[in-house]
């Protein structure tokens, strides 16, 4: 059933009275979820708006799988937007995404998710020593 509005119309047996329901239907929830991961902290997330029905925005649910779901946060996305950054992840760091779509007020009862894991952190100050040639030493 696509996203909308849907009326009803009742009356009574003589016509004197008219009752009308009118009634939201949920929408369906966002496709071609996908994640980019750019770094050890950073990630964007993009989808496609529902292939049936409208929406007037996006609700994306952030889960930290990796450190006992401490990290969750819900962000709205307004504006027509069909992407957004994620910022301050924790690297090497698994999260699960999800995705809904809402249609003025009305969440989707389903929604869409993709796990991904941040990339680790480059190591730093590492010293390597050979026994007879030579010392490298590596800073960032």
């Amino acid at each position: 059933m696509d996203c909308d509005y849907y009326h009803s119309n009742a009356y009574h047996v003589n016509g004197s009275l008219k009752i009308t329901i009118i009634f939201l239907s949920a929408p369906d929830p966002p496709s071609n979820l996908s994640v980019q991961v750019r770094s050890g902290k950073t990630a964007t997330i993009s989808w496609s708006p529902p292939s049936q029905g409208n929406f007037t925005s996006f609700k994306i649910k952030i889960l930290g799988l990796s450190d006992g779901y401490e990290t969750n946060r819900t962000i709205t996305v307004e504006d027509g937007a069909l992407s957004y950054p994620l910022k301050e992840l924790a690297p090497g760091s698994t999260y699960q995404v999800q995705a809904y779509t809402i249609y003025d007020g009305k969440e989707s009862v389903a929604y869409t998710s993709r796990n991904f894991t941040t990339m680790k952190r480059a190591p730093f100050n590492v010293r390597a020593r050979h026994k007879d040639l030579l010392d490298i030493k590596i800073l960032r």
